[in-house]
């Protein structure tokens, strides 16, 4: 059966949660479970295709022998007996399972043996969905279940609450992070990655899969609870990467990856850790023996960690040698490490001197499960950046999810890295700092103090408020409009007096008079020759898709592509925003069809209704969606269905005047006159008729439907899919988005207008008539002022 890979991993969750509400558990406790089980599921499948080569499963230990308990009140010491044989058959592997963390035999799964054993028995049945069926190894399967598990934890992780919730990084940062060390450009065979505050191991998982393919990435970290150590071990197994060596402890106070008191070095490190940790110190010192921090450089302060981590983290990069370059660092740390004073003031200083800090990047607000506070990117490059500290303030452009977390859109991330790759100033957005620069803000690295945020405040100007119209400065704001249409300006506005204008028209015709104005028009045009260009470009790549195809390596050439073009070409549309109409309905429609066809190739499956009466259109098909089908083959038959249909309905609406005695008027205000009892019984007859020739016409038509499906052949799919449903969706959200433009515009210009448009001799007017009409009411009332 297709998969959908955004389907699997909500019903997946909505089916845990269903669970979890029968039982005695919270979501922190009960997610255990969860990615217990669906461990247990990957590594079954995955031995039965041969496919698991470290990992043994002694006979009786498969997920299909956990199926076999279901219902029955052993399932649960049955579970725990399968868990305690696998951990046995693999020492040194699997140490890390903490049988206590998803004990099956735990009380408060249910109020007594048999509510926790249908507890467990739900939980089970929920891992035996066709889509959680990893046997036949095709290749983005790694990435489903391995996403499959990301999407639990952020999952839980919403849900854990305050404090409990920072085991997980949310994905796209961990997809910055990556991307902003550099990992995508390395062309060396091999590579290690380090965090040292793992947490659930999604840093270190995303740096890996941003590696060149052929390059392998050995990946090592350190987490101080135990919980998540074991969470991050069986991350590591799911993502296909049984060699990650994860450490339990403390990372300040008992580095473990070290060798006779010299820390391990790695090419790349990537880390979320807690922040501003309170009495970190305990057993280390303040002059370190690991040399990562001493009275000389400084030392973090007791009551923030935070610059305990950097000092961690640097230290632990690898210098460049003639066997390879140094390293390279990202550290998500909060707003007070840019701007504390005293001992972390000091750290700064050291850092900026060294110049080891290459660029820092501002998040939004509210990103991180766990906290409010906003998170910065410092960027750490043992090369030791020349030019200066780039500073990008990425901290306005998200949107709210369903958790109302702030998320870096796709666009958002995009700008991001193609400013960091430039390394120059953008307005509003990035700027490259000098390090005479920094030492002249004394070395405050506070993001507001190098990229000055775009000014959301309005600027009021008394002379036009007093003598009308529009300021020019005003509308100098909108530059970017007059640069790509030079003529739109002068057909919007004529000059008042120096340095005001006016609208030449109404301002209700300003909407149509940029979208009728022949330099708009041409933009318009060259827009839409830009976009078939590209759909020209990726088309023979996206009807060449087949099974084990890479739908993450295929969406990021389609995407850099239509960048590309876009970027090229003048327009009043943001090229970004063009790629986010792409990536939002990749992430919506597109990346299910293509995890489709990785598994089981242009197959479209038709879901056929299970009731009685069904019509054509209640079939229905993800992956070649009905209404193009019917569209392509059947349209005449579909219109005259619905012109059938359309009859039907108003007869209907005219026979119910006979029954109320009065005339009548439908929801779409269609009127319709009382009938005569000769007019009813004639629409009665007319309206059997038709209904009968309606239900005909269903059958024929919703027999066709089944046998188009069943004999379309695969060019024809292929064909339709990427043509009538992909392409065609990207290239018409992106004239929508290009229509609002105009709409935009307009509406910012109304707003120039009306909010000079009541002058103070025009107030002073309404109040002296207002007042007059006052003093006569009164009067008139027999009073006087």
């Amino acid at each position: 059966m297709a998969i959908k890979k955004s389907e699997l991993y909500s019903t997946l969750a909505k089916c845990t949660n269903k669970i979890r509400s029968n039982c005695g558990l919270n979501a922190e406790l009960f997610k255990n479970y969860v990615l217990i089980m669906l461990f247990l599921k990957y590594i079954s499948d995955r031995k039965h295709s041969g496919e698991l080569e470290l990992i043994e499963i002694p006979d009786g230990c498969y997920f299909e022998d956990i199926v076999k308990l279901k219902g029955t009140t052993a399932i649960g010491d049955g579970i725990n007996k399968i868990i305690g044989q696998i951990k046995d058959a693999n020492p040194g592997v699997l140490d890390f399972i903490d049988q206590t963390k998803h004990d099956f035999c735990n009380k408060d799964l249910g109020k007594d043996l048999k509510a926790a054993s249908n507890v467990i028995t739900e939980l089970v049945t929920a891992f035996q969905a066709d889509g959680l069926d990893f046997k036949r190894n095709r290749a983005a399967d790694d990435d489903l279940i391995g996403d499959a598990y990301e999407y639990l934890m952020r999952n839980f992780a919403s849900q854990s609450g305050k404090d409990k919730g920072q085991f997980y990084t949310p994905t796209e940062v961990s997809r910055l992070m990556a991307i902003l060390i550099g990992v995508n450009r390395d062309t060396r065979r091999n590579i290690s990655a380090y965090d040292p505050t793992c947490g659930s191991g999604s840093l270190l998982l995303r740096t890996k899969a941003a590696a060149r393919p052929g390059t392998s990435v050995s990946l090592q970290g350190q987490e101080i609870d135990p919980g998540n150590v074991e969470m991050c071990n069986l991350n590591m197994i799911i993502h296909g990467d049984e060699t990650a060596d994860i450490r339990w402890g403390d990372t300040l106070n008992n580095p473990l990856h070290e060798r006779n008191g010299v820390l391990d070095t790695f090419d790349y490190i990537v880390s979320n850790p807690p922040f501003s940790l309170h009495r970190w110190m305990s057993t280390a010192k303040e002059d370190d023996e690991f040399g990562r921090w001493n009275h000389s450089t400084g030392v973090p302060p007791q009551q923030y960690g935070d610059f305990a981590f950097l000092m961690h983290v640097v230290k632990s990069l690898k210098n460049a040698t003639q066997n390879g370059p140094a390293g390279h660092a990202a550290v998500i740390l909060p707003n007070g490490v840019l701007t504390r004073g005293g001992d972390e003031e000091t750290l700064r200083r050291f850092l900026v001197d060294q110049q080891l800090i290459s660029g820092i990047v501002a998040l939004p607000p509210n990103t991180f499960y766990g906290t409010g506070i906003a998170g910065n990117i410092i960027v750490i490059d043992k090369n030791r950046s020349r030019d200066g500290i780039l500073f990008i303030d990425g901290s306005r452009g998200f949107y709210k999810d369903e958790d109302c977390k702030n998320r870096l859109r796709e666009q958002d991330l995009r700008r991001i890295t193609d400013a960091w790759e430039a390394r120059t100033d953008i307005p509003h957005f990035a700027r490259l700092a000098s390090y005479d620069d920094i030492r002249a803000e004394g070395y405050n690295l506070n993001i507001p103090r190098y990229v000055a945020p775009e000014s959301k405040e309005i600027d009021h100007d008394i002379e036009a408020h007093l003598h009308g119209g529009i300021p020019e400065a005003d509308i100098d704001r909108l530059g970017h409009v007059w640069e790509a249409a030079p003529s739109l300006r002068a057909e919007l506005f004529i000059k008042l007096r120096d340095g005001y204008a006016s609208l030449i028209q109404s301002p209700d015709t300003i909407a149509d008079t940029i979208e009728n104005n022949a330099a708009y028009m041409a933009r318009r045009v060259e827009f839409g020759c830009a976009l078939d260009r590209w759909a020209e470009s990726v088309r023979t790549s996206m009807l060449a898709l087949e099974k084990d195809c890479h739908p993450k390596e295929v969406i990021k050439q389609w995407s850099d592509s239509l960048l590309r073009t876009l970027l090229g070409t003048e327009s009043l549309l943001n090229a970004y925003e063009v790629y986010d109409c792409l990536m939002n309905y990749w992430n919506e429609t597109m990346q299910d069809d293509v995890y489709m066809i990785s598994r089981d190739g242009w197959a479209p499956e038709l879901t056929v209704p299970q009731k009685k009466n069904a019509k054509w259109d209640d079939l229905s098909c993800d992956l070649l969606p009905l209404e193009i089908v019917v569209e392509t083959f059947f349209s005449e038959e579909r219109d005259k269905y619905n012109e059938l249909s359309e009859r039907i309905y108003a007869i209907t609406e005219q026979l119910k005047t006979s029954t109320d005695g009065l005339d009548h008027e439908d929801e779409e205000g269609s009127q319709y006159i009382r009938l005569s009892e000769k007019e009813r019984l004639m629409s009665t007859a007319t309206l059997k008729k038709l209904k009968a020739n309606l239900k005909k016409l269903n059958i024929e038509l919703y027999d066709k439907i089944l046998l188009k499906y069943s004999q379309i052949d695969e060019a024809t799919v292929r064909r339709l899919v990427v043509n009538d449903k992909w392409l065609a969706t990207i290239v018409n959200r992106s004239h929508e988005a290009m229509d609002g433009v105009a709409q935009s515009l307009a509406t910012e210009i109304k707003a120039l207008h009306y909010r000079y448009s009541d002058t103070l001799a025009d107030i002073e007017a309404e109040v002296s008539e207002k007042e007059s009409a006052v003093l006569n009411h009164l009067k008139t009332m027999g009073f006087t002022l």
